[in-house]
Parts: structure tokens; C-alpha cells; sequence
């Protein structure tokens, strides 16, 4: 599949305005101007809040980067995850990129991820 000079890097994780690793993370590079610098665009997946609110975060997020794929706008997948629904969340991604063979980048964030990984 040829990837035409808009398709970008897509990058998942945490808002950037919730706590946590990812989002600090993501906040650092946000500091250091690597999303002006780079194609690259941050969909959040996740949100602090109630259940339907979580749920809307990721449909949005879902349906957005369905809908970049069928209009062959990524180039590649970068994915912030931990363990637990994290791991399961991005995984639906990682699935859709796989699928139209898309290169996905997994960055692991926690200490905890062995433990989950192996249960």
C-alpha cells in the first residue's frame, strides 16, 4: 500500500491533561516541540472520568484512526500503553494497523507490565 506525502505518524496514549506516566511523557515531548517539529498526530484513547465518558474517548479515537486508515493517511503507529484495559484498549489498534500492514512502535509504560504479560 503506497503512503501518499499527508500520511503521518499517528501516536495513542493517555490525554495529555490526565496524570500518569503517558501523559507526562507526552507532556515532554509536547515541551520540546516534537509535534511542530514531526508529523505527527497525538490521539488521546483515554480520559478520566465516568464509564460513558471513558467509552466516548475511545470511540472517538477509534472511529478517527479507522477512518485516517481508509484514507491511507498513516504512515505508521506509535502506542503508549500499559497494563490492564491500556494493553487491551491499544490492542484494537494495533490490530487495525496490522491488518493493512502498518509498522506499529510499542512503548511500555510500568513496572507492572511483566507481572501482567505473564498472567
Amino acid at each position: 500500500m503506497s503512503r501518499g506525502t499527508s500520511a503521518r505518524i499517528y501516536m495513542l496514549g493517555t490525554d495529555p491533561q490526565m496524570r500518569g506516566g503517558i501523559a507526562a511523557v507526552v507532556q515532554t515531548y509536547i515541551q520540546a516541540g516534537l509535534f511542530v517539529r514531526r508529523d505527527i498526530y497525538y490521539l488521546p484513547t483515554h480520559i478520566e472520568g465516568p464509564s460513558l465518558v471513558k467509552l466516548g474517548c475511545f470511540s472517538r479515537a477509534l472511529r478517527l484512526f479507522v477512518v485516517a486508515l481508509v484514507r491511507n493517511k498513516v504512515r505508521a503507529l506509535h502506542v503508549h500503553t500499559a497494563s490492564r484495559m491500556s494493553f487491551w484498549r491499544k490492542a484494537v489498534f494495533i490490530s487495525a494497523a496490522s491488518l493493512v500492514n502498518i509498522p506499529v512502535f510499542i512503548h511500555v509504560h510500568g513496572a507492572d507490565f511483566q507481572k501482567f504479560y505473564h498472567h
